[in-house]
């Protein structure tokens, strides 16, 4: 539910702007209502394979009680199915690896702490891989003069996390060894501890901060933020417009 996003707010909003406007009660005025930011980053595209591996750690869980009705049970083995179905999907794509890593309280080291050895081989080759594949793709973006992104940390786009026990629980306690280290950016930023979680922390803010550090890195990690988890704002964007129209006409 947390990665649906949340539009119902920002919706409202906007039909009442446009209801606004049409009695002209707001006419030729500034509405900052609709400057405000109703949104967060929980369901942005980074969350995926964490929520994947919490929704099928406990659909594992209740797979093995025996105090459950066979109705319960069967509804328990089906979401797994689909559930464990779409998880292996996951690894047709580069991008939902990279996405994780990138979250700086994830990193590579989230992936060794909770899978199997086997299952961590060639996890750092597909984020070289990514990073040739970004960087050739940037080339011609880079020599048409784009202006560099905003130093400024101040930025409100997104609000912190939310706090939820649950929702999260991925995120390390306490901060990891740190380790020398020199090379290409992945080299530089994997080796950095993890950052423990706020209930102020800030995906966004946290790669501005650190963009000259990681410039390329930075790039990846705003672009793939851009990246909803699911589609299911988009949909509702596209519903609730109906609405609007509506009373338009």
């Amino acid at each position: 539910m947390k990665m649906q996003g949340n539009v119902s707010t920002s919706m409202d909003v906007e039909f009442r702007h446009f209801r606004d406007l049409r009695t002209e009660k707001v006419y030729g005025k500034q509405n900052t209502t609709l400057l405000k930011d109703t949104g967060n980053e929980n369901h942005a595209l980074f969350n995926v394979l964490p929520a994947f591996d919490y929704i099928l750690s406990h659909l594992e869980t209740a797979k093995k009680r025996t105090d459950l009705s066979p109705h319960i049970t069967m509804s328990i083995n089906l979401a797994w199915i689909k559930m464990n179905d779409y998880y292996q999907k996951s690894d047709d794509s580069k991008v939902y690896l990279v996405a994780a890593v990138l979250d700086p309280r994830v990193k590579l080291a989230y992936f060794k702490e909770n899978r199997k050895k086997e299952w961590c081989r060639g996890l750092r080759e597909k984020l070289d891989a990514y990073m040739r594949e970004f960087t050739t793709a940037k080339e011609s973006i880079d020599n048409q003069s784009s202006p560099p992104p905003s130093q400024s940390s101040s930025c409100n786009l997104f609000g912190p996390q939310s706090g939820d026990e649950s929702w999260g629980c991925w995120y390390p306690k306490a901060h990891d060894i740190v380790r020398p280290a020199g090379g290409s950016e992945w080299d530089q930023y994997l080796a950095e501890s993890r950052v423990i979680h706020t209930p102020t922390f800030s995906y966004r803010r946290w790669w501005i901060d650190d963009q000259a550090r990681f410039p390329i890195l930075l790039r990846m990690a705003l672009e793939l933020l851009a990246v909803p988890a699911m589609s299911t704002e988009v949909e509702r964007v596209f519903s609730g417009y109906v609405k609007i129209l509506c009373n338009f006409n």
